[in-house]
């Protein structure tokens, strides 16, 4: 298949700039889980380069409808309780079953990957995305994607 025809089909992800990665264990207790994701999801709402990032959220091993509330409910949460603002990004884009093919034209486009402490070390392993960087969540705020 062309790189033409595969970027194609990776459209409904919302690439940016900044694309960073996580990979939750989605059979982690639902209170701790739910804790890292708004970890997560501050962190990247309020990043400097949150305009121009995508956040990617693998969803491999959940119903997407299930992920999609999970997510729901932990946005609307922190908008609630942090009065934040998302209106001028970052996306957050969910990955649910990917071909080969496709993590293999995706995973060039990805910065980082952020690691969790309830993380999916399966999913890591299959789509082959223990060579992407890695950063912790507490240092997230210091990095700079966009070069100066």
């Amino acid at each position: 298949m062309s790189s033409a025809l595969m970027d194609a089909t990776l459209l409904g992800l919302n690439l940016k700039d900044v694309n960073i990665i996580i990979f939750p264990d989605w059979s982690a207790p639902e209170e701790s889980l739910g804790e890292e994701l708004a970890r997560v999801f501050a962190t990247v709402i309020t990043h400097p380069d949150k305009t121009h990032m995508t956040l990617l959220v693998d969803t491999s091993n959940i119903s997407d409808e299930d992920a999609d509330a999970a997510i729901s409910s932990v946005v609307m949460s922190l908008l609630m309780s942090e009065d934040l603002d998302v209106s001028d990004g970052p996306e957050i884009s969910l990955i649910g079953q990917l071909s080969e093919r496709q993590w293999s034209a995706l995973l060039p486009r990805i910065h980082s990957r952020i690691r969790l402490e309830n993380e999916n070390q399966e999913a890591i392993a299959r789509v082959k995305a223990t060579n992407l960087p890695c950063c912790e969540l507490d240092n997230l705020p210091n990095i700079s994607f966009l070069a100066s």
